[in-house]
């Protein structure tokens, strides 16, 4: 509990120097305008990203011979993005299977089959996404050698993340039963450790539907990431915020502070620095990509508060 704490308020400070640093100039201040009505367009794109991935969690385990109902899928989904929000590299979203287990009795291995796996697949992508899109803003601007580190030791966490995610799902069990134990409350299941083996690779031949459903899904962010500039009067295209997105989104999984607060804000304010954007809507892009989640997740609530998890 102090370390979270800790980490919190380190993610605080963080944000508040960035926040002091850009607004010591007023000037740069008048540049903002904003769009309400672009902005809660873009928690309705969040919306489409929330219903695909609980579409893909209620798909697995009926996969897995479990059918449960999609809107007890969808409010446990949420659940587990609420607790992700503001836990260190989002690992809270693990708990999302026992929250699924308390709404449907789907057994809590299945839960955590149907989302460890597809997140392993979700992170290689992402890490891949991100080397993508430096690649390619390489040709806009020149970029010093601290940005490439700092973003490459985020991109690689992400990878490795991912890599670890999809051994321990998809490979033989004695490869796999030591890595639950390392990592952030995943070793809570370790007692379903061989029922989630059994029901992983029973989904491992629907990898070409998890990959559609994660390209719905980045399409759908950039959507959203693309309403925000809009809604502040970025001159960034849909292709920008497309690549942008695993990038910057990269940084909520360095575990440093919850969700990456303060990390991801000043990654987004150096990017979109570089690329033409001033710093104080850069840093208001930030906050309205993270307010804009935190409220499309805000449902989840309910299924962390309901007496059925008691």
């Amino acid at each position: 509990m102090l370390r979270y704490v800790l980490q919190t308020i380190v993610g605080l400070i963080i944000l508040l120097v960035l926040v002091l640093k850009i607004t010591a100039n007023l000037e740069n201040l008048k540049f903002i305008r904003f769009d309400l009505t672009l902005f809660f367009l873009s928690i309705l794109a969040y919306t489409m990203l929330n219903l695909t991935l609980s579409f893909r969690i209620a798909f697995l385990i009926d996969k897995m011979g479990v059918k449960i109902e999609y809107a007890k899928a969808l409010i446990s989904h949420l659940g587990g993005m609420v607790i992700g929000d503001v836990t260190p590299g989002r690992s809270g979203y693990l708990l999302t299977s026992k929250i699924l287990d308390k709404f449907t009795n789907c057994g809590t291995d299945r839960g955590l089959a149907a989302i460890i796996a597809p997140q392993g697949v979700e992170f290689v992508l992402k890490a891949l996404g991100a080397l993508i899109a430096i690649l390619y803003f390489f040709t806009k601007v020149s970029l010093n050698n601290e940005f490439y580190y700092a973003f490459l030791v985020a991109i690689l966490l992400v990878f490795v993340g991912g890599a670890v995610f999809l051994i321990l799902s998809w490979t033989r069990e004695e490869k796999s039963k030591g890595l639950i134990e390392k990592i952030p409350y995943a070793r809570n299941f370790s007692g379903v450790f061989v029922g989630f083996k059994d029901s992983s690779i029973k989904i491992r031949s629907y990898l070409l539907h998890i990959l559609i459903l994660y390209m719905i899904g980045w399409l759908v962010s950039g959507l959203q990431w693309y309403l925000i500039g809009k809604s502040l009067g970025m001159g960034l295209d849909y292709v920008d915020f497309f690549l942008l997105h695993p990038l910057i989104t990269t940084l909520m999984f360095v575990p440093i502070t919850p969700a990456g607060l303060g990390i991801m804000e000043s990654g987004s304010v150096l990017v979109l620095y570089l690329l033409g954007v001033n710093p104080s809507i850069a840093l208001v892009f930030s906050i309205l990509a993270r307010l804009s989640n935190l409220i499309g997740d805000l449902p989840g609530l309910y299924a962390v508060f309901s007496r059925k998890l008691v």
